[in-house]
């Protein structure tokens, strides 16, 4: 059996593979923006395996080649979309409902504009007029600079999926983390390989060959994303506000010690305050409280309804700083001083979390508090008959 007939069965796998869990997750969660996500990488994934086929035409046999014609841009532009798809994913799945920043949208609209039509541009009238020494520039402008944004939307994925990974307190969440960071590795190869191929870096017969490796390896990953799919709770991986569909007498009833359990986890918080600590983790809260950690990530995010344990320290912080923010009598208290009473290490976490929960910056929650309290009448005292 010679090599390429193992590459493209290699091929095939991928492709049945991606198609049967975009399909599961369609299934399990049909309006969820993940799920449509999830289907657009499927798509763009077969899109770099047959594209792969014209690519490396000059490395295979003639019979496992594939020439495209004017249908090989589309299948170019749809792959190489890959980290812009993975990079919005990402965000749905982990940013809890953050709105996605425009200037990446912008930036992503940039590559493709790149990609296409600016790169037929270049091929078909740039490249014809210029010396043999421009074409550099042109491979630089079609070719270097997308290259560039995939890698940025790339290390953004991968920021977000690493990102409060110990503080995010749910467990199905967290599986989902490590399962992308492992598919993640698989995008970055495809811009390392562009990167290559244009460069001259790697010779061109040895990079079909780590092409095929990179994908044996999604391969791999992908049967045990499979093999977790037969889960009934699948949504929940993408989304924990969504509950399994499994009826109610299978699931296991809590331990007679929850309510107890929940109750010393809001003592610690609202009478010891120890969210005051700084750098408090859920592990030293665990051990605090002399509860397993599994059991108290379990607590908070079912019993107190909160997914990032960062989230709940800013709840309680953030209430103490707007009560003393509230009060005339520490109007001379600058607002660091208040943000490290609470518990951050510096100013701009605080800033950032303020403005997030309140929508104003702490010096403007201030003066309307204060002009608010004072604008409201006095109180009056009436004597009941």
């Amino acid at each position: 059996m010679s090599i390429h007939l193992v590459y493209a069965f290699v091929d095939a796998a991928s492709m049945i593979l991606v198609l049967v869990i975009s399909g599961r997750m369609l299934y399990a969660a049909p309006r969820h923006p993940a799920s449509w996500l999830i289907a657009w990488l499927a798509f763009n994934s077969i899109c770099n395996l047959l594209s792969a086929r014209q690519d490396y035409a000059f490395t295979m046999p003639p019979e496992f080649s594939i020439e495209y014609g004017g249908i090989y841009i589309l299948l170019n532009l749809a792959r190489n979309a890959s980290s812009v798809a993975m990079m919005l994913l990402c965000h749905t799945i982990f940013r809890d409902g953050e709105r996605f920043p425009r200037w990446l949208l912008g930036l992503a609209a940039l590559q493709f504009f790149v990609e296409e039509p600016l790169g037929w541009i270049i091929e078909a009238w740039w490249v014809s007029k210029w010396t043999a020494n421009s074409r550099p520039a042109a491979v630089l402008i079609n070719e270097m600079v997308p290259a560039a944004l995939q890698l940025l939307f790339s290390s953004l994925a991968v920021y977000w999926a690493l990102q409060d990974y110990n503080a995010d307190l749910v467990a199905k969440r967290r599986v989902t983390r490590a399962v992308l960071l492992l598919l993640l590795a698989g995008f970055v190869s495809l811009v390392i390989e562009r990167l290559g191929f244009f460069s001259g870096l790697v010779p061109f017969t040895a990079m079909y060959h780590v092409h095929m490796q990179v994908v044996a390896l999604q391969v791999l990953v992908m049967l045990l994303i499979v093999f977790g799919m037969m889960r009934g709770d699948l949504a929940a991986f993408i989304d924990p506000a969504v509950k399994p569909q499994a009826a109610a007498a299978a699931i296991a009833p809590e331990p007679d010690s929850t309510a107890a359990d929940v109750q010393r986890v809001r003592n610690a918080l609202e009478e010891e305050k120890i969210y005051r600590t700084m750098g408090l983790s859920v592990r030293d809260l665990a051990v605090h409280l002399s509860i397993p950690e599994y059991r108290l990530r379990s607590l908070i995010h079912n019993h107190m309804d909160f997914r990032n344990f960062n989230s709940l320290l800013h709840h309680y912080r953030i209430a103490e700083v707007c009560a003393a923010l509230q009060d005339p009598a520490q109007n001379s208290t600058p607002v660091l001083t208040l943000a490290l009473s609470a518990g951050y290490q510096s100013i701009a976490p605080f800033n950032r979390a303020f403005k997030q929960l309140m929508q104003q910056t702490p010096t403007e929650y201030r003066q309307r508090s204060q002009q608010q309290a004072a604008s409201a009448p006095a109180p009056t005292s009436t004597q009941t008959l």
